[in-house]
């Protein structure tokens, strides 16, 4: 019992305490006196009056800043008015004058549009020395002609044209023939693809790269010259050419361009005596390909450069060759002959890999080292070393 009498005692005495908090949370106060700041805070700025805060300043510097500017745009306005920004005006037409009217449109049968290339400033001040049309360059986009002998123009609207864009003539019926200005530089893949026609196409030496499948499946295309300049290709860019049966490469070209024949139907190629390499897949499932000249000086034979030419029989290396990469004549079911370069230095492995006809290879006099993997699953039977001889 004294237990629970002290208990109410204790309740009682606390009563008051929680019941002020309480009333607190559930009167609302009518006047609320809004806390300010004390005057010495306004004091942090140098010099600043008591009576000024310093958001007042940052408004008043803000508005005399804003009618500083306005008088500028006023003066700057009535300069322009009265002629005194003649020099402006020149730059801005000049300007207008350097930029193409349109970026896209159709001259004659063809559509195109002009691009703007990215350049560093480097490329940029020079360009900016040469003539506005130096900026830009026309793309080639179609043609919706029926001429079969079309000539693309050198210029559009001033503007060089150097390029044809992917899929621009494909499977264009109407062509026979089509010839290219001295200022292309790049044909897009597929650009000519399925023009089953065709039969020729002078390309200019300015080309510099031909992308994948340009010409693909152009099964009456006979003729077609190689560009000085060339020097990227894409893969199977005569893929199905049927009809194109020989190639010439011209004198001073040094270098036969990955992938130039791969998956053609060509049966003869000449190369110029210049030709240090052979690029990676350039004749590449080339299935018809029967002979081949490699001339003195040819350094370099990429991989899987002649890889799939079941046609082929008979190959001569020159002493020059120094390198054969991978796979080179892989699967050149036909191949019963070919020689050994004296300075031959660095083999790719599976060089003759499937090369089931080729069952005897004499390696000469003068070499000393046989390069690993150089026979690796080859159909080799019988192998002719040299007295010279020191390591294999």
């Amino acid at each position: 019992m004294k237990k629970y009498i002290a208990l109410l005692l204790t309740m009682a005495m606390l009563m008051p305490y929680v019941a002020t908090p309480m009333r607190a949370f559930a009167e609302e106060p009518e006047n609320i006196a809004t806390a300010q700041p004390d005057e010495s805070e306004y004091l942090w700025h140098s010099g600043l009056n008591k009576d000024v805060s310093p958001f007042d300043l940052i408004d008043s510097e803000s508005t005399k800043a804003h009618e500083v500017s306005s008088e500028s745009s006023s003066e700057e306005s009535k300069k322009t008015v009265n002629g005194d920004s003649t020099t402006n005006q020149k730059k801005s037409e000049e300007t207008k004058k350097s930029l193409p009217a349109i970026s896209r449109g159709i001259e004659g049968e063809f559509e195109y549009e002009i691009i703007e290339p990215d350049t560093d400033e480097e490329e940029q001040e020079e360009q900016e020395q040469q003539e506005s049309s130096a900026y830009y360059f026309v793309t080639i986009t179609g043609y919706n002609g029926s001429n079969s002998s079309p000539i693309v123009p050198e210029k559009i609207a001033g503007v060089n044209v150097e390029r044809i864009d992917p899929y621009a003539f494909d499977s264009n019926s109407a062509l026979r023939e089509i010839t290219l200005p001295d200022t292309i530089k790049e044909i897009g893949y597929n650009a000519f693809s399925n023009c089953e026609f065709l039969e020729k196409v002078i390309l200019p030496d300015s080309v510099e790269r031909i992308g994948s499948y340009a010409f693909e499946n152009c099964t009456s295309l006979y003729s077609i010259n190689y560009p000085a300049k060339l020097n990227d290709v894409g893969a199977g860019i005569f893929e199905g050419d049927e009809s194109l049966v020989a190639f010439t490469i011209p004198e001073n070209v040094t270098i036969v361009p990955g992938s130039l024949l791969s998956g053609s139907s060509i049966e003869s190629v000449e190369l110029p005596s210049t030709i240090i390499e052979i690029g990676s897949y350039a004749f590449y499932n080339c299935y018809d390909l029967k002979t081949i000249n490699l001339p003195e000086g040819l350094k370099t034979i990429g991989y899987e450069a002649f890889s799939g030419c079941s046609s082929l029989e008979k190959i001569i290396l020159p002493d020059s060759v120094e390198k054969i990469g991978d796979s080179a004549f892989a699967n050149c079911t036909s191949l019963s002959s070919i020689n050994y370069p004296l300075n031959l230095k660095e083999v790719g492995s599976d060089v003759f890999y499937g090369a089931t006809s080729l069952t005897r290879i004499v390696i000469p006099e003068g070499v000393k080292i046989v390069p690993e993997y150089f026979l690796r699953n080859s159909g080799i039977e019988n192998v002719e070393l040299p007295s010279t001889i020191t390591e294999i």
